[in-house]
């Protein structure tokens, strides 16, 4: 699931983009707050893979917010909104890597559109990511430092899911909490997960056709030396 923030002191307008966000892309989950600084302290905590943001806000406005977030480790892709022509404003952004900048009233197909070029960029980022962690799992037994949006509640395991359901599987338990993406293949899955998952999997109900491997949990970041899943 990709995970979005917008960004904008005018409801109306949270509103109106979350509706045509909704309505048009799948697979992605939609926060909302209402100036810079609550959208710089919400980043930091939940690590969103996209920011949509204003411009013109206050206590923290919109070109704040982004050079913030520039000089993070794995910052989330910015897109910005502006009602104002400034190509002094679309330069700042550009300086501070936004994504793109669209003018207000926003065109739907506009933002469609750059969302999905967005969404096409933190995937394969997630992908790449994803593969190095799972590289240095493999190779030295810990989870590296820099791993990015990494964020477990101790202790934590790497599982491997395999099977016809193994994607149900990671959506319906994993969601977004307590579980990172490590490696998809077409009926294969290894993801690193917190305590939440293993409770999450003996309380559940259903039956899938999903076979599970599960390794020794670890509280310090090594999980095995030779090999991810026992």
């Amino acid at each position: 699931m990709t995970l979005i923030l917008l960004v904008d002191d005018e409801k109306l307008n949270r509103a109106g983009m979350k509706k045509i966000l909704t309505e048009n892309l799948s697979d992605i989950g939609i926060s909302e707050v209402r100036n810079g600084k609550e959208a710089f302290e919400y980043v930091q905590l939940h690590r969103p893979d996209i920011v949509i943001t204003d411009i013109r806000m206050p206590v923290m406005d919109g070109l704040e917010l982004m050079n913030k977030l520039s000089v993070m480790d794995d910052p989330p892709k910015i897109i910005v909104l502006s009602g104002y022509d400034d190509f002094g404003y679309a330069k700042e952004a550009l300086k501070n890597r936004a994504l793109s900048y669209i003018l207000k009233p926003v065109d739907k197909q506009e933002l469609i559109t750059v969302m999905n070029k967005a969404i096409v960029e933190v995937n394969a980022s997630k992908r790449k990511n994803g593969e190095k962690v799972l590289e240095t799992i493999l190779v030295q037994g810990k989870i590296p430092r820099n791993a990015g949006n990494l964020h477990l509640s101790l202790p934590y395991s790497c599982v491997l899911l395999s099977g016809n359901d193994s994607d149900s599987v990671y959506k319906k338990i994993c969601g977004d909490k307590d579980c990172y993406l490590l490696d998809r293949l077409e009926k294969q899955i290894y993801i690193l997960v917190g305590t939440d998952f293993l409770t999450k999997m003996l309380s559940s109900t259903e039956s899938y056709d999903c076979y599970v491997g599960i390794s020794n949990s670890s509280r310090r970041g090594a999980i095995a030396r030779t090999k991810c899943i026992d």
